[in-house]
């Protein structure tokens, strides 16, 4: 028996002596019961991201609300990201992964870069600070996260928070036509 072991395409020595293709990326996370699923967790995780992002938004829109009935509206849509953020976390978790409990570094930066340049403080652009960005990323590139890499359970759970997204949206435009 050849006990030597020989290092793969990539240079990584296989756990045995036979010859394997493999890397990290193809390991499937803690738990997950198969590869298909750590896809499943990983397109999960970055919709989840996308959530806290979310919420973390509408946390500094609402700091500067001053009108209360818009205010309410968001916090209304805030509450709404943070119930849709608990189901994907337990989603991930009966998978077999875990779940991101932030929106990442990359997302940090980029709030902060926004928070930065451009604190909206009047209703009106509040209002369309909150559309823009429950349309192109609540609805729009959460769509493109998920697409077709979800298993039936996951994909149900996401249809049904895009759905009350949308709802979001149509009451933004509604809140937005007021003012």
């Amino acid at each position: 028996m050849n006990t030597e072991r020989t290092p793969n395409v990539r240079g990584i020595y296989p756990r045995n002596n036979k010859t394997q293709y493999w890397n990290y990326k193809n390991k499937k996370p803690k738990g997950a019961k198969s590869l298909m699923d750590k896809d499943v967790i990983n397109e999960l995780n970055a919709f989840l991201k996308g959530q806290y992002m979310g919420i973390h938004a509408y946390e500094n829109l609402i700091q500067n609300e001053t009108d209360e009935n818009i205010k309410k509206e968001l916090q209304e849509i805030q509450k709404s990201h943070k119930v849709h953020a608990a189901s994907v976390a337990e989603r991930i978790q009966n998978l077999g992964g875990r779940p991101v409990d932030d929106e990442g570094l990359l997302g940090s930066m980029q709030e902060n870069i926004v928070r930065l340049m451009s604190t909206p403080k009047e209703t009106h652009e509040i209002l369309e600070t909150a559309l823009k960005g429950e349309a192109h990323y609540g609805v729009k590139m959460s769509e493109e996260i998920v697409k077709g890499d979800l298993d039936q359970g996951s994909n149900l759970i996401i249809k049904q928070i895009l759905d009350e997204d949308r709802t979001h949206v149509n009451t933004l435009n509604s809140l937005l036509q007021t003012q």
